[in-house]
């Protein structure tokens, strides 16, 4: 029989030609490499929205203000140049961590990336790099980054394996073709399998909430539409807290899109909602509302100075509306305080930090905020 036709011949001579396809694209890889630094070409980073929030008296959204690299009294030509100087005076003091954000800078890709840890993240950020002078970085891409993802994840991307490493791919890929398969022994059936008794264990039923509770994040409500460019989730923390009320104690129709619609039809629907809108709402959906316990002035309170007085408020049968500051540059964030017990712990259904715990939380262990602006006493 002639063995010129033997397929092992065939597949061992195509192994061996590829083989030496790869090696050649390795050299011709390493021989023309093009070093491309980011942001020539097609930008690969996220461009923020230019339009950003800035809440006024009550959480309302006083304007949209317009961040631009162009926005200070600047020499429009010399403006890339300020941009890289602020970046690089920045740099020295990263990283940086608050309540709503990190940042911090990325060497392999030349920029600062911000990393939000809260819906506030993009307005904290603007607040903070404007008050440290560096107007510059604000919606520049060329030097800032925001994202989800930390720092470490952004660059992750752009990293060139070494010439070492991409060797040891193809030395891994040349071991997968010449290494003959590992075949398992294949072990007796047993005849009769034994099968160890399942012990019924009886399921320890969950804590439920006193009221109802919605989180406007990581819930089935993120996405609506609270007005143009911004939903529940970017800024409905207080319709989302009027619908807890007015589910709890009127009629649990009053989810957050349902209490959202209510502000569009009266126009108080914005990236931002204000207190006296929240005030009205809950009283036409059918609950009591008191007096301000806190008139909004320019006057912060800590829960120290606060807790006494709602805790009062609570043993007479009030639970109470709150809006508060959760960062030095505002950041106001509306929750429904339920409680304060004997230790002065404010107890609260919150919105967004309530989100994937039983409610209340501890308004208290996030010292030293919240900073109360304004409440007042809720009721059936």
């Amino acid at each position: 029989m002639n063995n010129d036709t033997d397929p092992k011949k065939y597949i061992a001579f195509a192994v061996v030609v590829l083989v030496f396809i790869l090696i050649g694209i390795y050299i011709i890889q390493n021989a023309f490499k093009i070093n491309v630094q980011p942001g020539q070409g097609d930008t690969p980073f996220p461009t923020t929205n230019a339009k950003q929030i800035t809440k006024g008296i009550g959480g309302s959204v006083s304007s949209q203000t317009q961040y631009s690299s162009g926005a200070v009294s600047q020499n429009a030509s010399s403006a890339p140049d300020i941009a890289m100087l602020q970046k690089k005076q920045l740099t020295t003091r990263l990283p940086v961590e608050t309540d709503d954000f990190v940042a911090a800078y990325a060497p392999r890709i030349d920029r600062i990336v911000v990393t939000r840890k809260t819906p506030y993240a993009d307005q904290a950020f603007f607040s903070w790099v404007s008050s440290m002078g560096y107007p510059e970085l604000i919606n520049n891409i060329e030097t800032t980054v925001i994202s989800d993802k930390t720092m470490e994840e952004v660059q992750t991307p752009y990293m060139t394996p070494s010439p070492e490493k991409q060797l040891g791919n193809l030395i891994n890929l040349f071991n997968i073709f010449f290494t003959p398969p590992q075949i398992a022994p294949q072990s007796p059936i047993s005849p009769t399998p034994q099968v160890t008794p399942i012990t019924q264990i009886s399921p320890i039923p969950p804590t439920s909430p006193k009221y109802v509770y919605y989180s406007q994040c990581d819930g089935p409500y993120d996405t609506y539409p609270l007005a143009e460019g911004c939903n529940i989730c970017q800024a409905g923390c207080g319709p989302t807290t009027v619908a807890m009320i007015l589910s709890s104690y009127v009629d649990k129709k009053n989810t957050p899109p349902y209490v959202v619609d209510i502000y569009k039809d009266i126009g108080a629907a914005a990236c931002g909602t204000g207190l006296g809108y929240a005030k009205e709402v809950i009283v036409s959906g059918g609950a009591k509302t008191s007096d301000y316990i806190l008139p909004y002035t320019d006057k912060q309170y800590l829960a120290s100075e606060v807790a006494s007085e709602f805790r009062s408020y609570i043993k007479n049968g009030w639970t109470i509306f709150a809006l508060a500051s959760y960062c030095d540059a505002g950041c106001g964030h509306y929750f429904w305080i339920t409680d304060v017990d004997e230790k002065g712990n404010i107890l609260a259904y919150d919105p967004y930090y309530g989100k994937n715990s039983t409610p209340p939380i501890n308004e208290n262990s996030r010292n030293p905020f919240p900073k109360y602006l304004a409440a007042f006493g809720v009721k059936k």
